[in-house]
């Protein structure tokens, strides 16, 4: 062919038919799987069929052209479809019908120009907002193009005429309009057309493109206003509502279970699936096959509703969206705003959400009707099916030798066929492997193993999937035991070891340890606990007493105080080791506890079922169990005495008595004190910077000196971040910092991650510190112990709640703590009235330095909105104040994200403690949109959870900031008369001090005592004689004055210092504890 024939040119109604895929989808037969009525017309059967989907397509475009008349004529209000045995097919719709006039620019009757003239349409404005399914100006012209006969017939009321037009040979060929004069009631369209059915490649209409035309009348039907009548073949149809459709494919309600939802512009109705995904949908009236947008928008909302709730039960589950959807069978009818599609033959929907001119959402009753359709169970059992399959990967297998483990001191015989008498040592670190390690040469290598632990084991109950197969420690276990995920064993000798033998500590972070070890085999293979040697531990003495000969072991504290009871002097001249760790121990020592492994080792047995007592411990939605649990452990102080010999423990007796130690601890550690609002961790600074000179320290160094004198026994890392929160001052920290910060110590940019390191920043005691914690209480405070030495207080007594000054933030097992700041101000005001037995007045929380605004919520007591500050002029935001707990860096990037879709642009003029925000907008945005929710200007304080520590060790729940003032009186009040007692009792002894003194120089200097030339038993005897008093049962405060001290000058200092102290111990006695408190706040 010559280049210049190859070029042509082809009319509209030619490429049509040349290229008819693009208009109405393939002329070919296809065998697929439809919806079509069953035999007795009583619902639809899913099954293969013949289908032609041009020839659908022109059958489908004039029907939902009626269906597009019935959503806007109110007087439509019959549609009538009738196919004859030639393959003759009429669709009629009643209603005002079509004008018969003239169009007034193409001198044409509107009649044949709508559905016989191509790209013509009354839906070409995309101003206004339609709701039918027409747009692109094809449509019914399509069935026209592609039929042997055509013929339209309009009756129109307005002019009592009738319309009449015959079209042949694919719209090539047309008569001339018949009108005539008819008296008519009601408007009228009719279409009767035949098919070319040539063109579709059969010589008549089959039985299975019939059975789908009749289905899609059902359609119809179900998708037309209740007003108006559908039939088919002169037989009216009955299923209008929505709802009794979808019976046509899932059987009435007691066949299958559904939910419905009906709004304006959207039903939708939802049942379980078993075999996939399946949607059956609608957008004005087009039977939308593949779905879209519109399903897309529905099955999102649904599918969300159920994994927020999968979530809540089990927020590490890796449900997907997927696993859900997998299970939903979901109808939509939904009728939205100018509707786009992917192909003029209007299978799928494209039109964007925003545009639909609605939303569905799921209402309370709809959403709780969901999660009983079982949807959710399967979806969890998919996900977790899915788990095992993903987490089998890293399964282990009873093999002779492995490689590839590093640190592995694997038994020789370890996965052969003497694997069930092998113990593996899971150790503590790598220094409790070394003591192993030297055991092991008393025991042989042959059956024992050891590996160890890198800290804690993951809590596998609360972890991911991902979580799990990326953990070196977890799969190298698994290796090492051989153990396979979900398998139920019913022999120890299918793993390369037949024992578990825990080394830890003798602490409760060596409790915690075992525990997640139990946590571990319990989670993925409970049967091993049935087992009563699996899981063993070997304990060590945590004290140990010498003499000479003679040597004493000690397993718990308990044990040793009961012993030391039993000596005459207290076990005083004895000499005691106490072991804090593994480490603590010699290598000569761990020879002789694997020498004598039998008396050194406990079995772990399940005697009752341990199941919920390990399920409690471990899993996070249990939070609330745990508290009981905590608080139950604390009450009742029972521990287990570890003897070795064999011993048997329970589970459940781990748990509630050993691991709780854990627990308590953890809490202990995390919460604060209500009297002092100090965590121990920061009472040990306060301790140790009060026991050295206040001069400047770095903050490394006072975190080793702090660990040194108050016997910390965590990490440096926490010490040091301890140290530098004491310090910060910026806002949204502490209201009075009771440190000083010396350095760099964090701002509001990043919320005081922004602190220099610990070697370069100093610190010391703040002057607020001296004020509020009075050197004066310290005689009468209680004094912790620690392997002997007295470290700090159990709580100190500052003169106000630091609690309620500074906050409080604190996390431990069962148990968290919030408590806002308050103003000292206003705490002092509280103080004065409840000392007057007086109504305290109502406190709202305060952050010394912050500009915004503090309200309570209305309708919710004890909940606060924090308000940043900002300005509005035309198109500036400017932002000077960000609520409480946001920080200036965070907030910079939250306005980058911003930019492009809601904000122009920013500039930021924030120092490091004030933010300053200058934001571009269009003024028509901020007009409409709520710029503290846009511009997340808001935060929420609440005192719902101010769990606290009261005087007597017991955590308790405070309802308010004021319950706290009112409990904290009572103990400042009952300290300050210790406090005075201690000096009254100081000043009375020494008062008499100084009077022994005064009556011994003078009676030296008078020679009615001589003390020269005489033995000690002598003047000792004479001063008992003449009643001296002893101190400490000894005159050594007499006996140890030196010779200028007896002099006359000395006795008229010492008579001048009785007076002084007889007039303090006077004024002391006249001052009220009021009077005391009332000096100290001054």
């Amino acid at each position: 062919m010559a280049t210049k024939d190859k070029y042509q040119k082809y009319t509209p109604l030619e490429h049509i038919l040349a290229r008819p895929d693009t208009y109405v989808g393939s002329l070919e037969t296809d065998n697929e799987k439809q919806w079509v009525l069953n035999k007795n017309k009583t619902g639809f059967d899913y099954k293969t069929i013949k289908h032609i989907p041009g020839l659908y397509k022109i059958y489908d475009e004039i029907l939902v052209n009626a269906i597009d008349q019935a959503s806007i004529d109110n007087k439509l209000d019959t549609i009538k479809v009738s196919i004859d045995a030639n393959g003759t097919i009429t669709v009629m719709n009643t209603g005002i019908g079509i004008p018969i006039e003239k169009h007034s620019k193409e001198d044409v009757y509107i009649p044949e120009m709508i559905f016989g003239q191509l790209l013509t349409s009354s839906n070409y404005d995309d101003n206004i907002k339609r709701t039918v399914g027409g747009r692109n100006g094809y449509g019914a012209k399509l069935a026209n193009v592609f039929s042997s006969m055509f013929t339209l017939e309009v009756d129109d009321v307005q002019t009592q005429q009738t319309f009449t037009m015959t079209w042949t040979n694919n719209m090539q060929e047309k008569t001339e309009p018949i009108i005539s004069k008819k008296a008519c009631k009601k408007g009228l369209v009719k279409i009767i057309f035949k098919p070319d059915y040539k063109r579709f490649g059969l010589k008549k209409l089959d039985a299975d493109s019939f059975a789908l035309f009749e289905k899609r009348v059902y359609d119809a039907c179900a998708c037309t206003p209740d007003r108006v009548n559908v039939y088919f073949n002169d037989i009216k149809l009955c299923y209008k509502n929505f709802e009794k459709y979808v019976d046509l494919y899932i059987g009435n309600k007691k066949e299958t279970n559904r939910i419905y939802e009906s709004t304006k512009r959207w039903d939708v109705a939802v049942c379980y699936s078993d075999d996939g995904y399946k949607q059956i949908s609608f957008v004005n009236g087009i039977n939308t096959s593949i779905g879209g947008t519109h399903v897309d928008h529905v099955v999102r909302k649904i599918v969300n509703k159920i994994i927020d709730k999968i979530i809540s039960k089990n927020a590490n589950s890796q449900v997907k969206a997927s696993f859900v959807k997998d299970h939903m069978f979901v109808f939509v009818k939904a009728t939205l705003e100018n509707p786009s599609f992917s192909s003029q033959t209007k299978t799928e929907c494209t039109l964007k959400p925003q545009s639909f001119g609605s939303t569905f959402e799921c209402s309370d009753d709809f959403s709780k009707k969901l999660l009983k359709l079982g949807i959710m169970e399967d979806a969890m059992a998919l996900a977790k099916h899915k788990e095992l399959r993903e987490l089998s990967k890293t399964d282990g297998k009873k093999r002779g030798s492995i490689k590839g483990i590093p640190k592995l001191d694997d038994a020789n015989f370890a996965g052969t066929s003497k694997s069930e008498k092998c113990t593996l040592f899971l150790t503590e670190g790598d220094s409790a492997k070394t003591f192993a390690v030297s055991g092991l040469s008393e025991i042989g290598r042959d059956y024992y193993g050891i590996f160890p632990l890198r800290g804690k084991l993951l809590n596998v109950r609360e972890a991911t999937p991902k979580q799990l197969i990326d953990n070196v420690e977890i799969n190298a276990i698994k290796q090492i035991l051989g153990l396979q995920q979900g398998r139920i064993y019913e022999s120890l000798s299918d793993l390369r070891y037949g024992h578990i033998e825990i080394l830890t500590d003798a602490d409760v972070d060596g409790s915690h340890i075992k525990g997640l070890i139990i946590n571990f085999i319990h989670t993925f293979w409970p049967s091993l606990l049935k087992f009563p040697t699996f899981i063993q531990s070997m304990v060590t003495p945590v004290i140990k007493v010498f003499k000479k000969n003679e040597e004493y072991s000690f397993y718990t504290i308990s044990d040793y105080n009961v012993w030391k009871e039993t000596k005459p002097c207290k076990g005083k001249t004895y000499t005691i080791k106490y072991y804090k760790g593994l480490g603590t121990s010699t290598s000569k020592e761990a020879k002789e506890y694997f020498r004598n492994k039998s008396q050194n080792t406990v079995y772990y047995i399940e005697n009752d079922d341990a199941s919920p007592h390990i399920v409690l411990a471990f899993k996070k939605d249990h939070a609330d169990n745990r508290k009981q649990w905590i608080l139950d452990g604390i009450q009742n102080n029972e521990t287990i005495e570890y003897t070795g010999n064999n011993q048997q423990i329970d589970y459940s007796d781990f748990i509630n008595k050993d691991l709780i130690q854990f627990s308590i601890a953890d809490v202990e550690r995390s919460i604060p004190s209500m009297i002092d609002g100090l965590k121990p961790s920061q009472r040990k600074v306060i301790f140790a910077c009060r026991k050295r000179k206040n001069t400047e320290i770095k903050v490394s160094q006072l975190a080793g000196y702090a660990s040194t004198v108050s016997a910390y026994h965590h990490g440096e890392q926490s010490m040091n971040s301890t140290i530098v929160g004491l310090a910060q001052n910026f806002v949204g920290s502490n209201n009075i910092n009771l440190l000083q910060p010396k350095g760099q110590f964090g701002t509001r940019l990043m919320g005081g991650k922004d602190a220099a390191s610990p070697r370069y920043i100093f610190t010391m005691l703040s002057n607020n510190c001296s004020q509020l914690i009075k050197t004066n209480d310290d005689p009468v405070l209680s004094y912790l112990n620690d392997d002997g030495m007295e470290i700090e207080p159990k709580y100190y007594v500052p003169t106000l709640p630091l609690v309620l000054i500074n906050g409080a933030d604190g996390i431990g097992t069962g148990y968290s703590s919030n408590v806002p700041c308050f103003n000292p101000d206003d705490i002092k005001t509280n103080i004065k009235l409840s000392l007057k037995n007086e109504s305290l007045n109502e406190m709202i929380p305060w952050y010394n330095g912050f500009t915004g605004e503090i309200k309570p919520v209305p309708d919710f007591p004890g909940h606060y909105i924090t308000i940043g500050k900002y300005s509005i002029v035309r198109d500036k935001l400017e932002i000077t104040e960000l609520p409480i707990g946001k920080w200036i860096q965070d907030y910079k990037e939250f306005l980058d994200s911003l930019i492009d879709d809601k904000i122009i642009n920013y500039r930021n003029h924030s120092t490091e403690d004030k933010p300053h925000f200058v934001v571009k907008i269009d003024p028509k945005v901020i007009s409409k949109c709520d710029v503290l929710k846009v511009f997340k200007l808001t935060s929420n304080l609440s005192t719902k959870n101010m769990h606290l520590f009261d005087a007597n060790g017991n955590i308790k729940k405070y309802a308010t900031p004021n319950d706290i003032i009112e409990e904290f009186v009572l103990v400042r009040m009952k300290y300050y008369q210790l406090r005075k007692n201690h000096i009254i009792s100081q000043l009375t002894s020494t008062l008499d001090i100084i009077s022994n003194k005064v009556r011994f120089i003078e009676m030296v200097t008078n020679d009615e005592i001589i003390i020269f030339k005489k033995k000690k038993d002598s003047i000792v005897n004479d001063l008992k004689q003449n009643k001296f008093t002893k101190i400490d049962d000894s005159y050594d405060y007499l006996l140890n004055l030196k010779l200028y001290n007896l002099t006359h000058e000395n006795i008229v200092d010492l008579k001048k210092q009785h007076k002084n102290t007889q007039s303090e111990l006077s004024n002391i006695k006249k001052l009220s504890t009021l009077d005391m408190w009332t000096n100290d706040l001054s």
